[in-house]
């Protein structure tokens, strides 16, 4: 099964949150035989954001951090998460998307992007916890 992961599901597994147990929950859920768990390229960049929006907040340190971001780094070089390159077409279809339903719906340009991109993968789930 091709799943899909945006930032927001991401930073769930590794920060804990409401949503963190739902998160691992899933992660068990997926570990079957042939499963891939992907990621766009950009979901190292937008987790690492949220950390450090996290340290400013102060919900948690800055050595907390550092090892957040080494556990996330540590899981995609043991290929605990497929990354997908970024590319032109992810972009227009991100641009399709957004003048379909953004109008109507209020997305975020980044949450269009992700959406896009597990459009284009055939992704057959997609894991969020965004509302939009």
């Amino acid at each position: 099964m091709r799943v899909y992961a945006d930032s927001s599901f991401i930073v769930s597994l590794y920060i804990p949150r409401q949503q963190t147990e739902a998160a691992l929950s899933e992660m068990d859920a997926i570990k079957t035989p042939g499963d891939s768990l992907y990621l766009s390229d950009l979901a190292p960049a937008e987790t690492t954001n949220a950390v450090y929006l996290g340290v400013f907040r102060k919900a948690f340190s800055e050595a907390q951090a550092s090892s957040v971001l080494s556990e996330l780094s540590a899981d995609i070089d043991a290929a605990v998460f497929r990354l997908l390159p970024s590319s032109p077409v992810m972009w227009k279809t991100a641009n399709q998307l957004t003048r379909t339903y953004v109008a109507s719906l209020g997305c975020r340009s980044l949450d269009v992007l992700h959406t896009a991109i597990a459009v284009l993968l055939n992704a057959e789930l997609f894991l969020t916890f965004d509302n939009r």
